[in-house]
């Protein structure tokens, strides 16, 4: 598999563990909670995958943990084909192409033999990628990876709205529905601000994809404030709402020695915020981070 590829497949994964439709094939199949713990752990070996890439040049093992992980992960997408490809061919005898609902795809038809089938080949998948997550090499990773964000360069990488075109290739997919998840009417409630969350790893081009969006022109026409507020390291609440009214006032600095009460009033007289993009790196605490300006932002009503 290609440097990179991996992770784009680790993704692909969770995204389709975590649709309603798969969810509802699990229910089904009796998997549910097997499939759920699998996504628990697809996302905790995608978190390291980006920094093993970059540490394999200098470590075999590293290296060879990766390729063990690689087949793993082939082994996973497989599987998750056979359980799609056999809810398509009971979908096409049952007859009915209109249903929507998974559930009735299989009324007619007993999955029980299927079912022990997939259970076994299920099982075998969880119990290799345990087998990977408990290696001491993982362990390894996600130490480094939790205490990088925490390092001198990490807190140093501030980071600025403007982005050009040329320097974005291949993001107008996500831009564009990103976009229109932002001007959808439906998604805008003056009395509660909603949060639009872009989260992952470091490296995969999150700050630049948010640039892109912040920079659009429909963008700018349709939203009369914009901020641009820069967080790294470990959440701060106080920090992000002094970056806040130096955006909306337009100044260089707040005044000094101003308490969290304080700022939260200096935030409650400005210009109501009824949308937030949010680009964090995985591992923040994203609940925490809307719960808190959620709070300060609805106390403008």
């Amino acid at each position: 598999m290609a440097e990179g590829a991996i992770i784009s497949v680790v993704a692909s994964i969770i995204r389709l563990l975590g649709t309603p439709a798969f969810k509802e094939l699990g229910n089904f199949w009796g998997h549910k909670k097997k499939f759920e713990k699998l996504e628990k752990t697809m996302s905790l070996l995608e978190a390291v995958i980006h920094h093993a890439e970059a540490k394999q040049v200098d470590s075999h093992q590293i290296k060879h943990w990766l390729q063990r992980l690689e087949d793993a992960v082939y082994d996973v997408d497989n599987l998750l084909d056979e359980f799609q490809t056999e809810a398509l061919r009971r979908q096409v005898m049952s007859g009915n192409e209109t249903t929507t609902k998974v559930r009735t795809f299989f009324s007619n038809s007993n999955p029980i033999a299927f079912q022990v089938k997939m259970g076994l080949k299920l099982r075998k998948v969880r119990k290799t990628l345990k087998v990977i997550k408990d290696d001491s090499i993982f362990g390894t990773l996600i130490q480094q990876v939790h205490l990088e964000p925490h390092t001198e360069h990490a807190n140093n990488r501030e980071t600025h709205s403007f982005v050009r075109d040329e320097e974005v290739i291949g993001r107008d997919d996500d831009k564009k529905k990103i976009i229109d998840l932002l001007l959808c009417s439906d998604s805008r409630d003056k009395d509660n601000p909603s949060f639009l969350p872009i989260v992952g790893i470091g490296g995969l081009g999150k700050t630049t994809l948010a640039q892109f969006v912040y920079n659009d022109k429909n963008v700018e026409k349709y939203f009369h404030l914009r901020m641009w507020v820069c967080l790294f390291g470990s959440f701060e609440l106080k920090i992000i709402l002094e970056k806040m009214i130096k955006s909306t006032k337009k100044r260089a600095s707040v005044e000094q020695g101003l308490d969290l009460d304080q700022l939260h009033g200096s935030v409650e007289q400005g210009p109501d915020v009824d949308q937030l993009l949010v680009s964090v790196r995985q591992g923040l605490n994203l609940d925490q981070l809307q719960n808190s300006l959620r709070q300060t932002l609805n106390g403008k009503r």
